[in-house]
C-alpha cells in the first residue's frame, strides 16, 4: 500500500475529516486565507515538522532495507531478507498538547485528536520538506512555558513484515497491520516500542514510565505568552534520514516468527539482539518566536555538502552533540543481557526458550567477572549514562546546505548564535550520518553572529 492511497483511506474517516483544517500547510488555512490573518482568536500557532532541520532539510537518503545504514544490528534472525521493502508513509495520532511552564504547572491548550500521514520520499510533503503541519489548538494563559507535552496515541510507518521459517528457510507471510485513526492500515505501531527501554524495565520506577505519553519537549528559550501577542511553536521530531529497520521477535498459533519494522534510529539508546524496547530515541526539540520581530541568517556555503546549526551564544557544542560509540556501546559491564520473554504453550517453544535462557545465563555470568559486581554498581553507571543521554538537545536552528550553494535560516528571533558547520551528505554510499547526529568533533570552529529584528546577518562557510 502506497503512502497515497492510505492517506485516501484515512480521509475517509469520520475524525481525520473533522480535523483536517487543523493539518494545512503552515501559512495557510482551510479558506486559504493567510493564517496570521485568521488568528483574530487564536494568538499561538503550533506547527510540527518532521526534520532534524529547521530550514531546508536535506533530501531523503537512498531507503534500502537491506543496506548497512538501514538494517539495525538488532536484525540477527533474517539479516539478507529480499523480501523486505522500504516504508513509503509515516503517521502520528495526536490526543492532546500541554505546555508546563516555569513553575511546573501544566496547562492543557488542546485538546483534539489529531492524525497526521506523510508520504516518505523528496515528493513536497510539508511533515517532511520543512513547512510543517498546523496542528489545531487554543491559547493559554500569558506565562513562560519551558516544555511541550505531547501525548501520542500511535506513530506508524508501513513495510512492516512477518516471516516464519521453514525447511527452505525465512518465508514472507504478511504485511503487519494496524488500527490507525480508526481504519486498518498495512503498518506497524512502533510507538509500543518507544514506551520504555530496557534501562527502565530494570529499575523500580520502569513500571509506570511512558516515554510518549507524553513526550516531553523542551522548549529552547522558552515561550514567553503575552496577552493578544501572535506567536508560533515549532515542533521538530527527528524522523527524516533516522528510520531504521528492526527485528521483533514473536510467537503466532504456536509457530516462531519474525517481524521486520521500521522506527526511529536508538543511536541513544541502542536496540541490541532480542530486546524489544526503544524508548527514548525520539529525539525532538521546540523553539518559539513572534511573527515580524525575527531575523534571518545567510550565507554561502562554499565547500562540501553541510549540516549547518545556531544555537544561543556561549552554550557548548557538547549540550547538541555527542560521541555515537559510547552511547550506542553504553561503554560498561553493567550493561546486562535481557530475560527471555515468556515460554508460550507449545514444546518448540519451551526449547527455545531453554536454549534462549543459557545464553542470557552465560552473558550474565561474564559482566559479573568483569566488573559489575554490585547493585550499587550497576545504579552508578546507569544513572550516569542516563544522565548523558538525557543531557542531549536538538539545536534549535539547522539547515542543510549542499556544495557550494547559499543557505538561509528564518525567523530567527533576536540574539545571538554561535554557529557550526559539519560535513553531511545524505546521498553518499553509505549514507552520512544517516540514523546518527554529530559527534563533538564533527563541526569545525565556530561563529558568533548577532541577528536584529526584520535584518539579515550574512555568515559565509
Amino acid at each position: 500500500m502506497t503512502g497515497g492511497t492510505l492517506i485516501k483511506m484515512i480521509r475517509k474517516s469520520t475524525i481525520l475529516t473533522m480535523i483536517l483544517c487543523g493539518l494545512t500547510v503552515v501559512f495557510i488555512n482551510c479558506n486559504n486565507d493567510p493564517l496570521l490573518t485568521n488568528m483574530e482568536t487564536n494568538s499561538l500557532a503550533v506547527v510540527i515538522k518532521g526534520t532534524y532541520e529547521s530550514n531546508n532539510p536535506a533530501p531523503w537518503a537512498a531507503l534500502d532495507p537491506d543496506s548497512a545504514w538501514m538494517m539495525d544490528d538488532s536484525v540477527v534472525d533474517y539479516t539478507a531478507p529480499t523480501a523486505d521493502v522500504a516504508p513509503s508513509f509515516f503517521g502520528i495520532d495526536i490526543a492532546e498538547m500541554r505546555l508546563v511552564d516555569y513553575r511546573g504547572d501544566t496547562h492543557k491548550f488542546s485538546n483534539y485528536r489529531q492524525g497526521i500521514v506523510a508520504s516518505i520520499g523528496d515528493n513536497g510533503n510539508i511533515f517532511f520538506n520543512g513547512t510543517g503541519y498546523l496542528l489545531q489548538n487554543d491559547d493559554v494563559p500569558s506565562s513562560t512555558y519551558v516544555y511541550l507535552m505531547l501525548y501520542v496515541r500511535k506513530m506508524v510507518a508501513d513495510g512492516a513484515r512477518k516471516y516464519l521459517q521453514d525447511e527452505t528457510g525465512w518465508q514472507y507471510v504478511q504485511d503487519t497491520q494496524v488500527n490507525f485513526m480508526d481504519v486498518t492500515v498495512n503498518g506497524y505501531n512502533f510507538n509500543d516500542q518507544q514506551i520504555s527501554n530496557y534501562t527502565d524495565s530494570l529499575k523500580y520506577e520502569g513500571s509506570y514510565i511512558n516515554r510518549t505519553f507524553p513526550l516531553l519537549i523542551p522548549i529552547s528559550g522558552g515561550l514567553l505568552v503575552r496577552s493578544g501577542t501572535t506567536q508560533v511553536l515549532e515542533i521538530r521530531m527527528v524522523l527524516k534520514n533516522f528510520i531504521k529497520m528492526y527485528e521483533l521477535e514473536t510467537y503466532d498459533a504456536g509457530a516462531f516468527r519474525i517481524i521486520h519494522y521500521y522506527g526511529p534510529s536508538d543511536w541513544l539508546r541502542d536496540m541490541k539482539a532480542g530486546e524489544t524496547r526503544l524508548g527514548g530515541n525520539l529525539n525532538s526539540i521546540a523553539r518559539a518566536y513572534t511573527p515580524g520581530f525575527t531575523g534571518s541568517i545567510s550565507g554561502n556555503n562554499s565547500g562540501a555538502a553541510a549540516m549547518i546549526i545556531a544555537v544561543p551564544a556561549g552554550s557548548p557544542i557538547t549540550d547538541y552533540t555527542r560521541d555515537t560509540d559510547p552511547l550506542k556501546n553504553r561503554g560498561h559491564t553493567c550493561d546486562m543481557p535481557q530475560l527471555p520473554s515468556s515460554i508460550g504453550l507449545y514444546p518448540d517453544q519451551y526449547l527455545d526458550n531453554y536454549m534462549r535462557t543459557e545464553t542470557y545465563l552465560e552473558l550474565w555470568n561474564k559482566n559479573i567477572t568483569d566488573g559489575c559486581t554490585s547493585f550499587d554498581r550497576y545504579q552508578q553507571l546507569w544513572n550516569e549514562y542516563e544522565e548523558n543521554v538525557g543531557n542531549f538537545n536538538v539545536p534549535p536552528l539547522a539547515v542543510y546546505a549542499a556544495a557550494g550553494s547559499n543557505y538561509v535560516m528564518t525567523d530567527v528571533p533576536p540574539g545571538s548564535y554561535d554557529m557550526y558547520r559539519a560535513n553531511y551528505d545524505p546521498s553518499g554510499t553509505p549514507a552520512t550520518y544517516y540514523g546518527k547526529l554529530f559527534s563533538d568533533k564533527a563541526f569545525g570552529s565556530k561563529a558568533t553572529v548577532t541577528v536584529g529584528s526584520g535584518a539579515n546577518t550574512v555568515q559565509n562557510f
